[in-house]
Protein backbone atom coordinates (compact mmCIF):
# COMPACT_ATOMS: atom_id res chain seq x y z
CA UNK A 1 0.00 0.00 0.00
CA UNK A 2 2.82 2.28 0.61
CA UNK A 3 4.46 4.30 -2.10
CA UNK A 4 7.88 4.50 -2.14
CA UNK A 5 9.30 8.10 -1.82
CA UNK A 6 10.64 9.45 -4.85
CA UNK A 7 14.07 10.52 -5.52
CA UNK A 8 15.52 12.68 -8.22
CA UNK A 9 17.01 10.78 -11.10
CA UNK A 10 20.28 13.21 -11.14
CA UNK A 11 20.89 16.62 -8.95
CA UNK A 12 21.89 18.71 -11.90
CA UNK A 13 19.57 21.53 -12.69
CA UNK A 14 19.91 24.26 -15.09
CA UNK A 15 18.66 27.67 -13.32
CA UNK A 16 18.22 28.94 -16.75
CA UNK A 17 15.29 26.49 -16.83
CA UNK A 18 13.62 27.19 -13.73
CA UNK A 19 11.14 29.96 -15.37
CA UNK A 20 10.11 27.18 -18.31
CA UNK A 21 9.62 24.86 -15.78
CA UNK A 22 7.07 27.63 -13.83
CA UNK A 23 5.15 28.34 -17.03
CA UNK A 24 5.09 24.70 -17.76
CA UNK A 25 3.36 24.01 -13.78
CA UNK A 26 1.05 27.20 -14.14
CA UNK A 27 0.05 26.19 -17.51
CA UNK A 28 -0.78 22.30 -15.59
CA UNK A 29 -2.82 24.35 -13.34
CA UNK A 30 -5.09 26.15 -15.81
CA UNK A 31 -5.74 22.85 -18.09
CA UNK A 32 -6.91 21.16 -14.60
CA UNK A 33 -8.91 24.00 -14.05
CA UNK A 34 -10.58 23.95 -17.57
CA UNK A 35 -11.34 20.50 -17.96
CA UNK A 36 -13.36 20.79 -14.65
CA UNK A 37 -12.17 17.05 -14.06
CA UNK A 38 -12.14 15.10 -17.25
CA UNK A 39 -8.67 16.05 -18.73
CA UNK A 40 -9.45 14.01 -21.93
CA UNK A 41 -6.79 12.99 -25.00
CA UNK A 42 -6.04 15.09 -27.58
CA UNK A 43 -7.06 13.21 -31.03
CA UNK A 44 -3.89 11.34 -32.74
CA UNK A 45 -4.24 13.70 -35.72
CA UNK A 46 -3.12 16.21 -32.97
CA UNK A 47 0.12 14.57 -31.64
CA UNK A 48 1.44 13.83 -34.87
CA UNK A 49 0.73 17.63 -35.81
CA UNK A 50 2.15 19.02 -32.60
CA UNK A 51 5.19 16.38 -33.20
CA UNK A 52 6.00 17.70 -36.16
CA UNK A 53 5.63 21.46 -35.64
CA UNK A 54 7.71 21.11 -32.20
CA UNK A 55 10.19 18.49 -33.37
CA UNK A 56 8.92 16.26 -30.31
CA UNK A 57 8.32 12.40 -30.73
CA UNK A 58 4.89 11.31 -30.86
CA UNK A 59 5.27 8.57 -28.13
CA UNK A 60 6.75 11.14 -25.77
CA UNK A 61 3.48 13.11 -26.13
CA UNK A 62 1.52 10.17 -25.99
CA UNK A 63 3.08 9.12 -22.41
CA UNK A 64 2.99 13.00 -21.41
CA UNK A 65 -0.66 13.32 -22.08
CA UNK A 66 -1.58 10.03 -20.80
CA UNK A 67 0.16 11.25 -17.39
CA UNK A 68 -2.17 14.12 -17.23
CA UNK A 69 -5.09 11.83 -17.13
CA UNK A 70 -3.50 10.36 -14.21
CA UNK A 71 -3.38 13.22 -11.60
CA UNK A 72 -5.70 11.38 -9.04
CA UNK A 73 -3.20 8.15 -8.45
CA UNK A 74 -0.53 10.62 -7.22
CA UNK A 75 -2.81 12.12 -4.08
CA UNK A 76 -1.51 10.97 -0.87
CA UNK A 77 -3.69 8.31 1.19
CA UNK A 78 -2.99 7.38 4.20
CA UNK A 79 -1.69 4.50 5.21
CA UNK A 80 -4.10 2.11 7.51
CA UNK A 81 -3.05 2.84 11.31
CA UNK A 82 -4.69 1.12 14.49
CA UNK A 83 -7.13 -1.37 13.20
CA UNK A 84 -10.95 -0.60 14.93
CA UNK A 85 -13.50 -3.42 13.78
CA UNK A 86 -15.06 -5.46 11.29
CA UNK A 87 -18.38 -3.95 9.77
CA UNK A 88 -20.08 -6.43 7.78
CA UNK A 89 -21.52 -5.78 5.03
CA UNK A 90 -22.49 -8.96 3.50
CA UNK A 91 -24.08 -7.92 -0.16
CA UNK A 92 -23.60 -8.49 -4.03
CA UNK A 93 -24.59 -7.70 -7.50
CA UNK A 94 -24.68 -10.22 -10.54
CA UNK A 95 -23.87 -8.33 -13.92
CA UNK A 96 -24.11 -11.46 -16.29
CA UNK A 97 -22.14 -14.44 -15.40
CA UNK A 98 -20.23 -12.59 -12.82
CA UNK A 99 -20.87 -11.62 -8.74
CA UNK A 100 -19.24 -8.54 -7.35
CA UNK A 101 -19.58 -8.72 -3.56
CA UNK A 102 -18.47 -6.91 -0.26
CA UNK A 103 -18.24 -8.92 2.42
CA UNK A 104 -17.27 -6.02 5.22
CA UNK A 105 -15.50 -3.02 5.69
CA UNK A 106 -11.87 -3.17 7.84
CA UNK A 107 -12.64 -0.06 10.03
CA UNK A 108 -9.07 1.33 11.06
CA UNK A 109 -8.41 5.42 12.97
CA UNK A 110 -7.43 7.08 9.78
CA UNK A 111 -9.45 5.80 6.74
CA UNK A 112 -11.30 2.45 6.20
CA UNK A 113 -10.31 -0.81 3.84
CA UNK A 114 -12.92 -2.26 1.20
CA UNK A 115 -12.66 -5.88 -0.05
CA UNK A 116 -14.11 -6.12 -3.64
CA UNK A 117 -14.53 -9.62 -4.95
CA UNK A 118 -15.08 -10.86 -8.32
CA UNK A 119 -16.27 -14.28 -8.76
CA UNK A 120 -17.22 -16.01 -12.13
CA UNK A 121 -17.44 -19.87 -13.86
CA UNK A 122 -13.83 -20.14 -15.37
CA UNK A 123 -14.09 -23.98 -16.39
CA UNK A 124 -15.24 -22.92 -19.66
CA UNK A 125 -13.00 -20.36 -20.52
CA UNK A 126 -11.42 -20.12 -24.05
CA UNK A 127 -8.48 -18.35 -23.43
CA UNK A 128 -6.72 -16.46 -21.06
CA UNK A 129 -8.98 -13.35 -21.01
CA UNK A 130 -12.03 -15.90 -19.85
CA UNK A 131 -9.86 -17.15 -17.28
CA UNK A 132 -8.35 -13.69 -15.97
CA UNK A 133 -11.28 -11.36 -15.53
CA UNK A 134 -8.93 -8.44 -14.18
CA UNK A 135 -11.26 -5.57 -14.05
CA UNK A 136 -10.20 -1.27 -13.66
CA UNK A 137 -12.78 0.06 -11.19
CA UNK A 138 -13.16 2.38 -9.22
CA UNK A 139 -15.06 2.97 -6.40
CA UNK A 140 -16.86 6.58 -5.21
CA UNK A 141 -18.97 6.88 -2.03
CA UNK A 142 -19.76 10.67 -1.49
CA UNK A 143 -18.23 13.73 -2.28
CA UNK A 144 -16.38 13.52 1.36
CA UNK A 145 -14.31 10.63 0.76
CA UNK A 146 -11.37 9.87 -1.34
CA UNK A 147 -11.32 5.82 -2.78
CA UNK A 148 -8.48 4.32 -4.41
CA UNK A 149 -7.58 0.16 -5.48
CA UNK A 150 -3.98 -0.18 -3.80
CA UNK A 151 -3.91 -3.81 -4.97
CA UNK A 152 -5.89 -6.80 -6.26
CA UNK A 153 -5.23 -10.56 -6.50
CA UNK A 154 -6.90 -13.76 -7.11
CA UNK A 155 -6.65 -17.05 -9.85
CA UNK A 156 -8.96 -18.03 -12.15
CA UNK A 157 -12.71 -17.55 -11.13
CA UNK A 158 -12.04 -14.94 -8.00
CA UNK A 159 -10.29 -11.98 -7.96
CA UNK A 160 -9.93 -9.32 -5.02
CA UNK A 161 -9.92 -5.95 -5.31
CA UNK A 162 -8.61 -3.45 -2.26
CA UNK A 163 -9.98 -0.19 -1.57
CA UNK A 164 -8.85 2.09 0.92
CA UNK A 165 -11.72 5.11 1.92
CA UNK A 166 -10.25 8.36 3.30
CA UNK A 167 -11.52 9.50 6.07
CA UNK A 168 -12.71 6.86 7.72
CA UNK A 169 -16.53 5.59 7.06
CA UNK A 170 -18.24 5.90 9.97
CA UNK A 171 -19.62 2.47 11.90
CA UNK A 172 -23.77 3.21 10.44
CA UNK A 173 -23.16 2.99 6.43
CA UNK A 174 -26.81 2.20 6.23
CA UNK A 175 -26.84 6.09 4.30
CA UNK A 176 -23.62 5.10 2.12
CA UNK A 177 -23.99 3.52 -1.31
CA UNK A 178 -20.79 2.25 -2.91
CA UNK A 179 -20.69 2.89 -6.96
CA UNK A 180 -18.45 1.07 -8.65
CA UNK A 181 -17.32 2.07 -12.37
CA UNK A 182 -14.58 0.58 -14.80
CA UNK A 183 -14.29 -2.22 -17.89
CA UNK A 184 -12.22 -5.03 -18.53
CA UNK A 185 -8.37 -4.76 -18.76
CA UNK A 186 -6.91 -3.62 -20.57
CA UNK A 187 -8.91 -0.48 -20.93
CA UNK A 188 -9.76 0.80 -24.95
CA UNK A 189 -11.65 3.81 -26.28
CA UNK A 190 -14.16 1.31 -26.69
CA UNK A 191 -14.32 -0.71 -23.87
CA UNK A 192 -17.80 -1.78 -22.29
CA UNK A 193 -18.32 0.29 -19.22
CA UNK A 194 -19.75 -1.64 -16.31
CA UNK A 195 -21.57 0.27 -13.32
CA UNK A 196 -23.28 -1.09 -10.14
CA UNK A 197 -24.15 -0.39 -6.73
CA UNK A 198 -24.15 -1.99 -3.56
CA UNK A 199 -26.09 -0.65 -0.80
CA UNK A 200 -24.85 -1.55 2.85
CA UNK A 201 -28.26 -0.85 4.34
CA UNK A 202 -30.46 -2.05 1.64
CA UNK A 203 -32.72 -5.67 3.05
Amino acid sequence: MTRLPFEPPTDFYHDDMMPIDEQIVNLLKKRKELSGGEPGFPPLTLIQQWSKQFVLYPDYLNHLFSLLMDEETYRPIPEPEKFKKLVPIMKSVELGDVQFSVTFIRQYENSSVLLLHIDYDASNGSSEVDLYRHYALTLSIAPDYYCRQTRGSGSDGHITNVFIISPALPDDLSSLAFVFKGSLVPVRANSEVIEFVIRPGEE
